[in-house]
């Protein structure tokens, strides 16, 4: 039996024992410069998809159970296709597995307020900018780098559980898988339930599988929360504080920090300076009357077309009682002005136009015409209304004669 047989029978007997064996002895054999090992990643990649589905609750058991035995087979048909070019050199030296680094980013706030719940994040990446994805920084945020796996597990507890300070619930899975091109994310959600000063552990585990059994190394940090009945004020922005680095094993009560006197807060609050204030003051005017005279305006030019819409006297004569100096107060009243007119009010009777008289033409044809050389006024009695007056200028006279 030579090399390639005996690498195909040995992948073989790895795919009933579990495709995570026989996908970790392929990663052993195969060369990464060859075709193979191309589809070796392919199959790797679906099978990480696959388990990640099945931690999120996505698949049901069944169907997890027909992908499997999917990869299965596909591993089979790329263990008949496996030549001797894709193999690593005999002898060839192993590489040397190196343990993974990245960055671990949990904000955990350092001051609660009693009853009132907090919410709590943890992110893991492989890098810091992955980390920072869509992440609003603030101060009480934490970043540390950790060993790191494909395999994660994050989990927020108290010290003392049998007189928890804390009432903690999350909707994340524990163990998640760690993707290489974007950061896994856990939430919880902290409600105070004393107060005093009581510590917090976030236990972040690296589980790796060696020989087909998991092995898991935890890093433990702790968080000392100070709770109290007050509100809390609004934190920072774009600051970090440094990792806790000990552990401390105590959760007994500490009095909370004195709140500052009122006196204190208003020598601070008048060390921003008058001028913000009143400039802050004169933008909040400005913002408020304009949103007032937009109102306005809309308003009366809605009134005026519902009384155009109208088409009546008396939604034009709302639209002047309303607004008696309106944008259209003109226009309102020419309107009021035409529909008030006898000829412009539907169902107003007019009398019937009178005709002129007719004339009997045939009596007119039967009188006599004058003759043309006679003058009208020589026909007219001489009565002293139609007698010439006498001429009173030289000029009339000229005229008269």
């Amino acid at each position: 039996m030579n090399r390639l047989e005996e690498i195909v029978k040995t992948l073989k007997l790895y795919i009933t024992e579990g495709v995570e064996a026989a996908l970790e002895y392929l990663e052993k054999v195969l060369d990464p410069n060859s075709i193979q090992y191309n589809d070796y990643i392919q199959i790797k990649s679906r099978y990480n998809s696959l388990q990640r589905e099945l931690l999120l609750g996505v698949i049901d058991h069944s169907s997890y159970d027909i992908a499997r035995n999917n990869i299965s087979k596909a591993i089979l048909l790329l263990a008949e296709e496996i030549k001797e070019d894709d193999l690593i050199p005999e002898g060839g030296a192993e590489e040397d597995k190196e343990d993974k680094y990245g960055e671990v980013l949990y904000r955990v706030p350092d001051l609660m307020q009693l009853n009132h719940e907090e919410k709590c994040t943890v992110r893991i990446a492989f890098v810091v900018e992955q980390l920072m994805r869509d992440w609003e920084k603030k101060e009480v945020d934490v970043i540390k780098s950790i060993r790191v796996s494909e395999i994660m597990a994050v989990s927020l507890f108290n010290v003392d559980e049998s007189d928890p300070p804390f009432s903690i619930r999350t909707f994340s899975e524990t163990v998640q898988f760690l993707d290489k091109e974007d950061f896994t994310e856990w939430v919880f959600y902290v409600k105070p339930v004393k107060t005093g000063r009581f510590p917090l552990i976030l236990r972040v585990s690296v589980i790796e599988m060696i020989n087909n059994k998991e092995y898991k190394k935890d890093i433990v940090l702790e968080e000392e929360i100070t709770v109290q009945a007050e509100e809390v004020p609004l934190v920072g922005e774009d600051t970090f504080k440094t990792a806790a680095t000990g552990i401390v094993l105590s959760n007994g009560p500490v009095p909370p920090a004195e709140a500052a006197a009122p006196a204190a807060q208003v020598q601070e609050a008048g060390k921003k300076g008058l001028p913000r204030v009143v400039a802050g003051l004169l933008t909040t005017a400005a913002i408020a009357a304009a949103g007032f005279f937009g109102v306005q305006y809309y308003q009366q030019e809605q009134s005026w077309k519902n009384a155009a819409a109208d088409g009546n006297p008396d939604g034009y004569k709302r639209y002047l009682e309303q607004y008696p100096n309106g944008r259209h107060k003109e226009e309102a009243q020419i309107m009021i002005d035409s529909l008030m007119r006898p000829d412009s009010v539907p169902g107003t009777i007019l009398p019937p136009a009178i005709e002129p008289e007719k004339t009997d033409t045939s009596v007119v044809a039967e009188q006599p015409v004058p003759a043309p050389e006679e003058s009208v006024v020589e026909q007219l009695p001489q009565t002293p209304a139609t007698k010439p007056a006498k001429p009173k200028t030289p000029r009339e006279a000229a005229f008269w004669q």
